[in-house]
């Protein structure tokens, strides 16, 4: 799938090996360019000073692309892509038999101004840290708390309701707080149910793992392990909330 994407430390162009336009591509690249760079699956073009030509460069893949119909070409408008035309332009080269990594993100969501974003992966943290920018209010290794009160917040949690194709890697969305209209009769149920839902569960899982996933977030979130002062408060309301889901668990499961 031909893409262009805006990443940290470069704009990215990333097309199929079989895509007609990637040998256009990489003969303009190098021949207008001084220092394109060759590696094993990219081109990279670091002239800082050129940004007219890679303006142009931009410009053009932006709209061959869209007269080719491809499909998501970037998240970012073509205004927003030219404005980091300043950055180095790496041109990633996809083998077509390149398969796309799977990759799970959990998304949790408390009252209407709050959402907890549950993975490991570095591609996954990268893209969601890029796409709720200003948002963020808190980073742990395999956590992300995101919070606000506009409805431009709530447009960008909407839009995971579709899997996302990053780097080669497929994020695929998942809402723990759907466990199903019948999942749950009583008070009791529910309420069990939000405790599983705060530990990160999908589903009633075994007690096994629950604690095991405690053990993790407690470690995580205890207040006396934070570094950043500033922080204490925000890890001693999320260890306070895993606490007693684990204990109700324990008591009620």
């Amino acid at each position: 799938m031909a893409k262009i994407e805006l990443l940290a430390k470069f704009t990215q162009i990333a097309l199929p090996n079989s895509h007609p336009l990637l040998k256009k591509v990489l003969n303009y690249a190098k021949k207008h360019f001084s220092q394109c760079h060759m590696l094993s699956s990219s081109l990279l073009i670091l002239n800082d000073t050129e940004c007219f030509k890679k303006n142009y460069l931009l410009n053009w893949v932006y709209h061959a692309l869209e007269c080719a119909h491809e499909k998501d070409i970037s998240q970012y408008s073509l205004e927003e892509i030219l404005q980091k035309s300043h950055l180095p332009i790496r041109i990633k080269i996809i083998a077509q038999n390149t398969l796309l990594e799977k990759i799970e993100v959990k998304v949790l969501t408390f009252g209407a101004e709050y959402a907890l974003f549950i993975t490991k992966h570095p591609i996954a943290k990268r893209f969601l840290r890029q796409k709720f920018s200003g948002y963020v209010f808190l980073e742990t290794q395999d956590e992300l708390h995101i919070r606000g009160d506009s409805e431009r917040f709530w447009e960008l949690i909407v839009t995971l309701n579709e899997n996302k194709i990053v780097h080669n890697a497929c994020l695929y969305f998942i809402y723990p707080n759907g466990f199903g209209k019948d999942s749950y009769t009583t008070l009791a149920e529910r309420k069990l149910r939000e405790c599983y839902k705060a530990l990160g569960f999908i589903k009633h899982e075994n007690f096994s793992e629950v604690k095991k996933r405690y053990l993790e977030l407690a470690k995580t979130y205890h207040p006396d392990l934070c570094d950043l002062k500033e922080n204490k408060a925000l890890y001693a309301k999320r260890f306070a909330i895993i606490q007693e889901a684990y204990r109700h668990i324990k008591k009620h499961a």
